[in-house]
């Protein structure tokens, strides 16, 4: 794992984002058993120093395997640059686990509020996003970013 101590990672909240969103009523019925699947995808544009994670989570039905709730949401992240190239060597950005779990744990949040406020109103609305710790979706090593292009340091 990367050195957590010899350099800060600093960033802030940049943009929060509904990348798909889906309700099914017409396939859920009040206390059918609903299979639940959750994806956490990082990513990065290297042009704009940006970090983004994208959390999905589905509902359907264990009977009809037919879709009950989709919904991803975006989080964005703008890195202060000197992080951005601290954490950069030979075209690879290596973030350690310590802060991608945090930035997994404020996806979680912002996806289970904006389930909340899409679904007011609806037959879903009783329908959460469960607690969870982060080891549970994304796994325990450094993120490692390997871009394509090659990059430069930016002072």
């Amino acid at each position: 794992m990367a050195d957590t101590n010899q350099n800060e990672f600093l960033f802030t909240l940049s943009k929060l984002t509904t990348e798909q969103f889906a309700v099914f009523e017409e396939n859920y019925s009040m206390g059918m058993e609903l299979e639940m699947n959750i994806q956490c995808k990082f990513g990065a544009d290297p042009s704009k120093k940006m970090l983004g994670i994208f959390f999905q989570f589905n509902l359907r039905s264990a009977e009809t395997q037919k879709e009950v709730l989709i919904i991803e949401s975006g989080t964005h992240f703008q890195v202060e640059l000197n992080s951005w190239n601290n954490f950069l060597k030979e075209n690879v950005l290596t973030i350690p686990y310590i802060y991608t779990s945090h930035f997994a744990a404020i996806a979680i949040g912002n996806t289970r509020g904006m389930l909340h406020s899409k679904t007011e109103g609806t037959s879903l609305n009783h329908l959460f996003l469960p607690l969870m710790t982060t080891d549970k979706i994304i796994d325990e090593n450094d993120l490692v970013i390997e871009f394509t292009q090659e990059l430069k340091k930016e002072t």
